[in-house]
């Protein structure tokens, strides 16, 4: 199920230098224990699907959520589009917020149980103030139409979708705030393998449509094979090595790469 890629920028839109990130016990005055993520450096391209691919434990998504400015750098730099993200997740971040989002592998978690699909799609422009109720709603059946779901739809409940729509909705959320660059973490891993192609092939559907930079991260070698344009390898909080997903599967250079490889075949 291997896709094109979209011929990307060279411009990089995402770029990592030395960044490393901890968890803290005890409070933010704490000391930071040892470090999960060391000395990342990463350029992602404007336009370009990066996977960003690893073992339970290798610290790729907690490199998401420092991107995401879900939780600090400890040192290091990120700059987006040229600027450099700020460390606090205050203010700062409000129209960060906009044109970076985020596709979560639970679609659950996007979700509100007791709302509508509607509300919940039109929650990221309630809270950023923009448009009128009417425009949030036409907005709203746009993106239904883009994933791939019916306008009715959007006066169900979550509970009544099927894994895959619920996901296509958490992707039509993403998608509200016209944003240029979406996290996408582990987004097809709860899915079986028939409807991962059909979401596969929708991601990269809507990344052309929409000029789209996609950070996808995975475990899963063969999907990021048939998704991404290039891979970075993570291990035990590491960047460990970087390639088009072929070259890593032809040549492996690391441990950890020839891993991720023998459980894709």
């Amino acid at each position: 199920m291997h896709m094109p890629a979209i011929s990307p920028s060279e411009a990089p839109i995402l770029d990592l230098q030395n960044v490393s990130a901890g968890y803290r016990r005890g409070g933010l005055l704490s000391p930071p224990q040892h470090p999960v993520l060391r000395d990342i450096t990463l350029s992602v391209r404007r336009g370009e699907a990066m996977g960003l691919l690893g073992e339970s434990g290798s610290g790729k998504s907690t490199l998401g959520r420092v991107i995401l400015g879900l939780l600090p750098a400890l040192s290091g730099t990120i700059r987006f589009d040229g600027q450099a993200l700020p460390r606090s997740t205050g203010a700062a971040w409000r129209d960060l917020r906009r044109r970076i989002q985020v596709v979560f592998q639970d679609s659950n978690s996007t979700l509100h149980p007791a709302h509508t699909i509607l509300w919940s799609l039109t929650e990221p422009m309630r809270i950023h103030g923009l448009g009128t109720p009417e425009e949030r709603e036409a907005r709203a059946l746009a993106m239904l139409e883009d994933v791939g779901l019916e306008p009715g739809m959007a006066r169900a409940m979550p509970k009544s979708l099927s894994g895959g729509q619920r996901q296509r909705v958490g992707i039509a959320r993403a998608l509200m705030l016209s944003p240029e660059l979406i996290v996408a973490d582990e987004p097809v891993s709860a899915l079986d393998v028939s409807v991962q192609a059909q979401v596969l092939n929708l991601l990269k559907s809507v990344q052309q449509k929409h000029g789209l930079t996609i950070l996808f991260i995975s475990h899963d070698m063969p999907v990021v094979e048939a998704f991404c344009d290039r891979a970075a390898v993570m291990a035990k909080g590491e960047l460990v090595e970087i390639g088009s997903p072929l070259e890593l599967l032809r040549d492996p250079k690391t441990e950890a790469t020839r891993r991720l490889c023998v459980v894709s075949n």
